[in-house]
């Protein structure tokens, strides 16, 4: 799964560089980062005036999630996945210690 990941994101990668297109990308980072904190800031200040409403609630719940899932994978595309640091971890773990 891992190798998955990795090919993916060298994929979205490789067609930046090929399409020489670093806006777009960008572009929907800021969106998406700025979607999720402005949900989460609506539902934290109670400007959202439905919430009382469970139907609402829960709407604007899966809202918030689905953004949250994204601004995720906006994080894993710029900084790296969690996967990478995993293996790390791992290899730490299995490796003895040097005097």
């Amino acid at each position: 799964m891992a190798q998955i990941d990795e090919t993916d994101r060298e994929s979205a990668r490789g067609r930046e560089e090929k399409t020489g297109d670093h806006w777009t990308p960008r572009l929907f980072a800021v969106v998406i980062v700025f979607g999720f904190l402005g949900c989460v800031y609506a539902v934290l200040s109670g400007s959202v005036a439905g919430l009382k409403d469970p139907s609402v609630a829960g709407l604007f719940g899966t809202l918030v999630g689905y953004v949250s899932s994204k601004a995720d994978l906006v994080y894993a595309y710029f900084f790296g996945s969690f996967a990478g640091s995993d293996a790390k971890t791992q290899l730490l773990y299995k490796s003895t210690p040097m005097e």
